[in-house]
């Protein structure tokens, strides 16, 4: 069974210029290429009181959300989620 390599990265949003963690990964099937790509955006219960981000529990939760979504997506698309290495 060939794995799928899950890519987990920080950047900018695809729908805007706000910052998010996202999972992506590609699979290559006989006739098509399939993405899972799901984002975790920025929100404001990362801040402190003073303004600073926290940025361990913002990757610890962002992770865990979006391995959830990409595992959805693979079986929504046929895929057998054992195959994701993330």
């Amino acid at each position: 069974m060939e794995k799928i390599e899950v890519i987990f990265m920080g950047g900018e949003t695809r729908i805007g210029n706000d910052g998010c963690n996202y999972m992506l990964a590609t699979v290559e099937t006989e006739d098509d290429e399939i993405e899972l790509y799901a984002e975790f955006g920025e929100s404001e219960e990362y801040y402190d009181e003073n303004g600073e981000f926290d940025i361990n529990r913002f990757d610890d939760d962002s992770y865990e959300s979006l391995k959830t979504e990409i595992t959805r997506q693979a079986i929504e698309n046929g895929i057998n989620p054992e195959r994701l290495v993330f």
